[in-house]
């Protein structure tokens, strides 16, 4: 594990080079120090509850997500980058009978699922890979991912295997950070540089094949005010979730949900 200092390290010698976007390699090494060092080893429970904002912003991706899986039943998951399980937990919650294969780059991330995961999982597999490299056995109903695009430089590559795993008339859900929020700090920015519009990501599913490509909302955050009533974001959000992504001013939009069908 490298540690915040090695993070810290990772960050100044990076942004003195001007790169812009992690390798799979440097993002495993990242997670494996933040884990452990800004985390504490429980990295569930302070990325998503630690105040009044992160609290609004789990509430409302896991609003988005049991919206996106009205009226899908599958036998079948793949998700990739589930770190600890947090939103494995939703989609076991919608079918636990369904086999779910879990594909995470970070040993890290393994740990804190074993640890956090109170479902039984002889029907979960979590395996360690690179997305992009792994030999699949079998081909997948739905497919889920969320906030882990950003880190994979080759979206097309990324685009090109999901479509490989699913089987026809298999379904798909993806989340992923708006890189015209613009609420981060820039070293931040920088390490989150892989971020992609969902215009730019529904033009990529749309070229691959992939049919009903629709994008909404999974995370609105109100200018300013946000800071201090994240509940009022999650109430926007609540009436208005179910509407086009771009009726929404870009900017408050943090991250965005776009589903698809193979």
């Amino acid at each position: 594990m490298i540690g915040i200092p090695g993070v810290m390290l990772y960050f100044l010698c990076n942004h003195k080079k001007g790169l812009k976007t992690m390798k799979n390699n440097d993002v495993k090494e990242y997670y494996s120090g933040v884990v452990s060092g800004r985390y504490n080893s429980d990295y569930e429970k302070k990325r998503w509850s630690e105040n009044s904002i992160l609290k609004a912003d789990f509430e409302m991706t896991r609003r988005s997500i049991k919206h996106a899986l009205l009226n899908h039943s599958f036998d079948s998951c793949l998700e990739v980058g589930p770190g600890p399980g947090t939103w494995t937990k939703v989609l076991y919650d919608n079918n636990p009978k369904a086999t779910y294969q879990l594909i995470d780059i970070s040993e890290a991330m393994k740990d804190e699922f074993l640890k956090s995961f109170d479902k039984k999982t002889e029907n979960i597999t979590y395996d360690l890979s690179d997305f992009i490299v792994y030999n699949f056995t079998k081909e997948y109903d739905f497919f889920f991912s969320s906030r882990a695009l950003e880190y994979f430089d080759n979206k097309q590559k990324f685009v090109d295997k999901v479509f490989l795993a699913l089987s026809d008339g298999g379904c798909g859900c993806i989340i992923s950070k708006n890189p015209m929020y613009s609420a981060s700090k820039k070293e931040i920015r920088d390490f989150h540089a892989g971020q992609i519009s969902a215009t730019e990501l529904k033009k990529i599913l749309t070229s691959q094949g992939f049919k009903s490509v629709t994008c909404r909302p999974a995370i609105i955050r109100l200018p300013i005010i946000s800071r201090w009533f994240g509940g009022l974001s999650n109430f926007l959000h609540m009436i208005s979730m179910k509407l086009p992504l771009q009726i929404f001013p870009k900017r408050i939009i943090e991250s965005y949900i776009i589903t698809f069908k193979k």
